[in-house]
């Protein structure tokens, strides 16, 4: 629209230039014409005065419409220009838009990652955990089984083996000793692997301290009846510190607080003290009566 104008307003300035170069050209002529007379030409001035006149206005009006003209298209070009920076900073916007939308994807990906990653370690720790306190646990439990098996058959022949077939009381003693060799090797799996301080601590109630046999062939039954008393808080002891494992790992592997909800936890408290007490002093009778049937043989 504004070029066409502009075209225009072009055409009638230069036809108008061209109508006043005509008129100084017919004046020209007829001033040749009458041997530049000043007389003769003055006349015709005068008569082409008028038309010169409206020349020259209509000059002036296209010089003025042409000025209008460049207005308009100045007006329609900075109106271009305002709605191509409009769609410039719409672009933009979207393209904001756009990045914080890709940031946020990105954020969203990178937090599924990060618990992928750390549910991938979670079930690695726990498996590695399973491996080595699973055969640990078994052991632990079946030293309690023999252990409790060995104080049952003592409490039954009334603490007297000499009814028992020859060699069968240090059979019963090499199978205790042989379950807590194998403890003692499963905790080793568990002592590399371990990284909660409440089971490190446990693991040397469990497994510090092995049960040795009596240092007599043929203990007497007052003997018997001291290790009885060991072998009553050992058993207890056992038990309790496997459940406290069981119950520790299963708070980790499963992510959850679980706490021991026993009626009588306060009795088992009790009476693993009070047996604590007796064993502590048979084993101090032991240890005497041991060192003087060594120094006698």
């Amino acid at each position: 629209m504004s070029n066409r104008q502009s075209d225009k307003s072009k055409f009638v300035l230069w036809a108008t230039i061209l109508a006043l170069f005509a008129c100084a050209g017919v004046l020209f002529h007829f001033w040749h014409k009458w041997d530049y007379e000043m007389s003769s030409m003055a006349a015709v001035g005068d008569a082409a005065a008028p038309i010169v006149g409206i020349f020259s206005l209509l000059a002036v009006g296209v010089a003025l419409w042409t000025v209008e003209i460049q207005k308009a298209a100045l007006k329609q070009q900075s109106k271009h220009q305002d709605a191509a920076m409009t769609l410039q900073r719409q672009a933009l916007e979207e393209q904001e838009k756009h990045i914080l939308e890709q940031q946020k994807a990105t954020q969203i990906q990178l937090a599924l990652q990060q618990k992928d990653f750390d549910e991938r370690r979670r079930q690695d720790k726990n498996a590695v955990l399973r491996a080595a306190y699973i055969p640990f646990i078994v052991e632990l439990n079946e030293l309690a089984d023999v252990m409790q098996h060995y104080q049952t058959r003592m409490s039954n022949l009334g603490f007297n083996i000499e009814d028992l077939p020859s060699g069968k009381f240090k059979k019963m003693w090499q199978q205790i000793d042989a379950v807590q060799k194998r403890v003692k090797l499963a905790a080793v799996n568990v002592r590399f692997t371990e990284t909660g301080t409440e089971r490190t601590a446990l693991l040397f109630e469990l497994h510090g301290r092995p049960f040795r046999a009596p240092a007599e062939d043929v203990p007497s039954p007052t003997t018997l009846q001291l290790w009885n008393d060991v072998l009553a808080y050992r058993v207890l002891k056992l038990k309790v510190d496997i459940q406290a494992v069981e119950l520790s790992l299963h708070n980790e592997l499963l992510e959850q607080s679980v706490v021991n909800r026993a009626a009588n936890i306060s009795v088992v408290v009790r009476s693993i003290e009070i047996l604590k007490a007796r064993a502590e002093a048979a084993e101090v009778k032991i240890d005497a009566d041991e060192a003087a049937y060594l120094r006698k043989h």
